[in-house]
Formats: structure tokens, C-alpha cells, sequence
């Protein structure tokens, strides 16, 4: 028995398995993950970029991250048949796709009673969810990439459409956050949910700016910018009182979802509670064990 997990015999134990059962390697292998996660935007916008080109006046397309190298060229090909396509491939998809595959091979393990090594090692990757929807980082992971892609490779069709794109993706997202309440917490469904309403809604106050009659109507522009502003900023106050209400109610000991009276009243009992002194037992022990001295 190590930190709470039983592990096998090393006779009936492969050599990758008894290899994850040492604490250090699955501290590594957690460690790997998260750094994983945490760089996957930035690679994959930096791999997208290699596919975005813009048309100058001349009729060629140069890169636009490096304006000396023209589209289509032999330096062009090499760098997507060497660098794009095996990123693409590898990392862009392969990982958000590598990771829903692996969760759906130990999708048994992750939620038994018995606990398993796969728990301890994926458990910030699926613990956050329901377990029918174990899977659904790689879905968040997906939908990040298609945002990147979307604004990395509408540069050339202009911000509207790069907008349009995106607004789109927001509208399918919150549909299926609406439909499905993917997260194990309500409050996480709702704030999700909100966060992805707050976004598209910028998105579109957005493109209400750069329409030209919105443009020609005075301080029309500087309005909607406030009114964006404002959104997002009582969006934050919400997560704000929202999670402050969570943690009052694991410390006061009640639901989250509890009425406002029952948040006063626990409160009130534990200041209250705080002056009393605590009732002495030591008489009543000594009478029931040492019946005699009585």
C-alpha cells in the first residue's frame, strides 16, 4: 500500500506499469501533462501562422509573419511539409484527439471506487466534469484551436470575417454548454455559460463598430464600447460573489445553493458559538467508567 493506492505484485506488472508506479515517474508524467496544456495555444498558433499568407498589390501572397518569404515558394513548402503538416497533425489535432482516446480507453478506471493509478495521473484533466462527459477537455482543447485557426487564417478576408467566424463557434459552444451541463458543478454550468453569452455578445458589439452606419451615428461607437465594458466587468463581479458564496458555504458548512437565511443563520451561530465554553464530559466519563466513585 503506497499514498493510498494498492498496487499489484511486480510479477503481474508490465515494465511501463510497474515504471508509472514509481511516485516519481508519475509526478513527471503529471507534470508533462500540465505543460502540455498550458503551451498548446501558443504552438498552435505559432504552427498555424506558416499557413497564413496575404495578396499584396502585385499578385503574390507572402507570409505574414515574415513578409520576405513569398507563398507557394520551394523555402514556403518545406517549412509547412516540415514544420505545418507534423504539427498540424501531431499536436494541433493529435493531442486534443490522443487525449479523448485515452480517457475513453480508462473511461472504467477513472471513477471506480477502488482507487486506480489512472485516477492520480488524469484527474485534473477529467475530476472538473460529469462523468458521462469525462471526455470533454479535449472538447474545450478543440474548441481553442478552431478560435486560433479561425483568427489566424481569416487575416487575409478581413476582422469581419474573422469575427463572424468566431462568433459562430461561440454560438454552437453555448448551445451545447446550455444543452449538455458538462461541468459536475452547477455553479461552473452557469458561469460557463455566462462567460460564453459575454463573449459572443462582445464579438458582436464588435462588428456593430466597424459597420458604416453605426460609424456615422455620433459617439454610437464609444456607447457600445461602454456598454461591452460593462458586461464583461459585472461578468468578473459574478465570478467574484460567486465563488465567495462557495467557499462561505464549505467554511460555514451549508449548501451553495442554500437560501440567504440559512448563510445568516450559520453564520450567526458560529460567531456566537466562538464565546461559549465548550461543555465539560470529563464527570460523565469518570462516572460511566468508574462507576464506583460515584
Amino acid at each position: 500500500m503506497s499514498n493510498g493506492i494498492a498496487h499489484p505484485s511486480d510479477a503481474t506488472l508490465s515494465l511501463s506499469a510497474r515504471i508509472l508506479a514509481a511516485p516519481t515517474t508519475r509526478v513527471v508524467v503529471v507534470c508533462l501533462l500540465v505543460t502540455t496544456f498550458t503551451i498548446y495555444p501558443t504552438v498552435m498558433q505559432e504552427t498555424l501562422l506558416l499557413f497564413s499568407c496575404k495578396e499584396l498589390d502585385g499578385g503574390k501572397s507572402f507570409l505574414l509573419e515574415s513578409m520576405d518569404l513569398e507563398c507557394g515558394s520551394a523555402r514556403h513548402a518545406a517549412a509547412i511539409w516540415a514544420i505545418g503538416v507534423p504539427g498540424l497533425l501531431i499536436y494541433v489535432v493529435g493531442i486534443p484527439v490522443g487525449l479523448v482516446a485515452l480517457l475513453y480507453w480508462r473511461r472504467n478506471d477513472l471513477h471506480a471506487s477502488k482507487p486506480r493509478r489512472a485516477q492520480e495521473l488524469l484527474w485534473f484533466v477529467y475530476g472538473d466534469y460529469n462523468p458521462t462527459y469525462f471526455y470533454w477537455e479535449g472538447c474545450l482543447m478543440l474548441r481553442k484551436a478552431l478560435v486560433v485557426a479561425f483568427t489566424v487564417t481569416m487575416v487575409p478576408y478581413g476582422v469581419e470575417m474573422q469575427a463572424h467566424m468566431v462568433l459562430g463557434l461561440l454560438f454552437v459552444a453555448f448551445g451545447m454548454q446550455i444543452a449538455l451541463q458538462p461541468f459536475a458543478s452547477p455553479l461552473v454550468n452557469t458561469l460557463e455559460a455566462t462567460a460564453l453569452g459575454v463573449l459572443a455578445f462582445t464579438f458582436w458589439v464588435g462588428l456593430l463598430s466597424y459597420d458604416t452606419s453605426v460609424r456615422e451615428v455620433p459617439v454610437a461607437g464609444e456607447l457600445l464600447s461602454v456598454f461591452a465594458f460593462v458586461c464583461n466587468l459585472g461578468f468578473v463581479g459574478l465570478c467574484v460573489v460567486a465563488y465567495s458564496r462557495a467557499a462561505l458555504a464549505k467554511r460555514l458548512g451549508v449548501e451553495e445553493h442554500a437560501p440567504l437565511r440559512e448563510f445568516v443563520g450559520a453564520l450567526l451561530n458560529k460567531i456566537c458559538g466562538r464565546g461559549r465554553t465548550p461543555p465539560r464530559v470529563e464527570s460523565n466519563t469518570k462516572k460511566i467508567l468508574h462507576p464506583r466513585e460515584n
